[in-house]
């Protein structure tokens, strides 16, 4: 070895070949595998696999109970629609003549709570 050299032409000249995959440093060499994440092996992919069905099936079970309360909601909703209708109607109705003077007010009072 030649005093000379500078620790550049050093390693150099010790390590002539250039690999990319390959970083050398002090006593070894870091692959790139070395730097990308672990290996997950089979059995814990079936694991994470297993495990994601089980968050979807319990999310599409949920989904469904909702859906069957949205149905149900919507259902008493049209028939609350309906009755209040039908009130509108028959109050309407009952109510559009005064009968005596008395009881202009109350029919006044009644149009505009059906009709507001």
């Amino acid at each position: 070895m030649n005093p000379s050299l500078s620790n550049v032409e050093l390693v150099d000249k010790c390590f002539p070949s250039t690999r990319r995959d390959h970083v050398v440093g002090y006593g070894g060499g870091i692959k790139a595998r070395d730097l990308r994440s672990p290996a997950i092996t089979k059995a814990e992919l079936v694991e994470k696999l297993a495990q994601s069905e089980q968050e979807r099936q319990a999310l599409q079970d949920d989904n469904q109970v909702l859906h069957e309360e949205n149905r149900k909601v919507n259902n008493r909703m049209s028939r609350m629609e309906e009755e209040w209708a039908q009130m509108k109607k028959y109050m309407s109705a009952n109510y559009s003549q005064p009968d005596s003077p008395g009881s202009a007010v109350s029919t006044w009072t009644l149009k505009n709570i059906v009709y507001s």
